[in-house]
């Protein structure tokens, strides 16, 4: 089996034509190696954008790590964590989440719906309230 030196050293020996016995002339080898270099960045674009399609299907999900609920709800991770293990956070019950395994998860329909408790309450009628 060849090393990476030893192909490139190969293909370079090709490419001048000084191979002693080399059948391939170089006119062929650079296509031959245009077309994997042009196959190898299509395969990376490829890559790339099933990665970021997968990013986008975990952000469709609604649901939230920790650091990312606290960051959306205006407090630190740390805040939130204690949230969970005393059961208030600002006065009032701490949202609802989800553990698996070690970690903790929130929906964000929870945090949407904790967080509305606290809109500013108007009066219809005009009067103070």
């Amino acid at each position: 089996m060849q090393t990476k030196k030893q192909h490139h050293e190969i293909s370079a020996a090709l490419l001048a034509g000084t191979l002693p016995g080399a059948s391939i002339d170089a006119a062929q080898e650079r296509k031959w190696y245009e077309e994997h270099e042009e196959k190898k960045s299509k395969d990376a674009l490829l890559a790339k954008k099933q990665y970021e399609s997968g990013r986008e299907s975990r952000r469709r999900s609604n649901r939230y790590d920790s650091d990312a609920a606290a960051e959306y709800l205006g407090y630190s991770p740390a805040t939130l964590r204690n949230s969970r293990s005393s059961g208030t956070l600002a006065g009032v019950q701490a949202p609802a989440f989800i553990k698996i395994g070690l970690r903790a998860f929130y929906q964000q329909a929870t945090l949407d719906a904790w967080l509305e408790q606290f809109a500013e309450k108007t009066c219809a009628t005009g009067d103070a309230a």
